[in-house]
C-alpha cells in the first residue's frame, strides 16, 4: 500500500508542476499578445502620422508648382507683349 502512495504522491508532485507550468506559459502567451497589440497600435499610429506628413507635402508641392507655372505663363505673356524694352530698340534709335 505504501508503494501506491508514494506512486500517487509522486505523480501528484508531476500534475502540480505541469499544472503550474501550463499556468505559467498561459500567462507568458497573454503578455506577448498585449505586446503585439500595443505594438500594432503604434505602427497604426505611426503609418497614420506618415501619411499625413505626405499630404502636407503633396500640397505643398502642387502649391510650388502652380505658383511656378504661373510665373512661367506670365513671363510669356509679358515677353509676347514686348512691354519690357530690350536693348535692340535702343542701338537701333542710336544709330539713326
Amino acid at each position: 500500500m505504501t508503494d501506491i502512495t508514494n506512486k500517487d504522491s509522486e505523480q501528484d508532485v508531476k500534475i502540480a508542476v505541469i499544472d503550474s507550468t501550463l499556468d505559467n506559459a498561459t500567462r507568458r502567451m497573454e503578455l506577448i499578445h498585449k505586446r503585439i497589440d500595443r505594438t500594432e497600435e503604434r505602427v497604426t499610429k505611426l503609418n497614420e502620422d506618415v501619411r499625413e506628413r505626405i499630404r502636407a507635402l503633396e500640397k505643398w508641392v502642387w502649391g510650388a508648382g502652380a505658383i511656378l507655372t504661373a510665373f512661367i505663363v506670365i513671363g510669356g505673356i509679358v515677353g509676347e507683349l514686348n512691354l519690357i524694352p530690350d536693348g535692340s530698340e535702343e542701338v537701333s534709335n542710336v544709330s539713326s
